[in-house]
């Protein structure tokens, strides 16, 4: 107390000591938080970056004060402003081989090979004089026009029944077909005897 007093406002001392108990109310939740995750062994959401020499084993040995202590570290920096550094992680980089095609387009996209134009009896023939995307809106023009969706008549969709209205129906015909006999109640004479 005789520490903060110089630092409190005079005016509005209640508010200061307000907002300290809520920053320790909360640091203690996050706490709480972190070590029923550390107890719960979901280390793997944490993500420590140990020591080569650090083992599991060196990691279990740590009491509970000792993440305390670590975690309240943390919070401490992360309020004088130290950022976290990002993982570096780099993916193992994949094995595979390329097929026959995708060599042969790799090559031409370095520029290993040059390619030339075609010559039959020295011209160009006219196929190859075309680029691809002429020949490809050569080809569409080409094909019948597409009916427009209003023209068009879809035939009605089949109704199938549903599997609730099959059971109802087994049911109805399980009746039809199936007549039960009528059982005459049994009936006991004097003597014990049923009828």
């Amino acid at each position: 107390m005789p520490l903060c007093a110089p630092r409190v406002q005079p005016t509005n001392p209640n508010e200061h000591y307000k907002a300290v108990c809520r920053a320790l109310a909360t640091e203690t939740c996050e706490l709480r938080a972190f070590l029923q995750t550390v107890y719960h062994g979901e280390t793997d959401h944490l993500r420590l970056k140990a020591d080569v020499e650090t083992s599991k084993l060196e990691l279990q040995k740590l009491e509970f004060s000792d993440w305390a202590r670590f975690w309240m570290q943390v919070v401490d920096e992360l309020r004088r402003g130290v950022r976290l550094k990002k993982l570096d992680y780099a993916r193992p980089s994949m094995e595979f081989q390329l097929t026959p095609y995708e060599a042969l387009m790799q090559d031409i996209r370095n520029r290993k090979y040059n390619l030339r134009k075609v010559m039959v009896n020295g011209d160009v023939p006219p196929k190859v004089k075309k680029d691809a995307h002429a020949l490809i809106l050569e080809f569409i023009r080409s094909r019948p026009p597409l009916k427009k969706a209003s023209d068009r008549r879809l035939p009605p969709a089949r109704w199938s029944p549903t599997p609730r209205e099959n059971l109802l129906e087994s049911i109805r015909d399980y009746r039809k077909h199936k007549k039960l006999k009528q059982i005459s109640p049994r009936v006991q004479n004097e003597s014990g005897e049923i009828v």
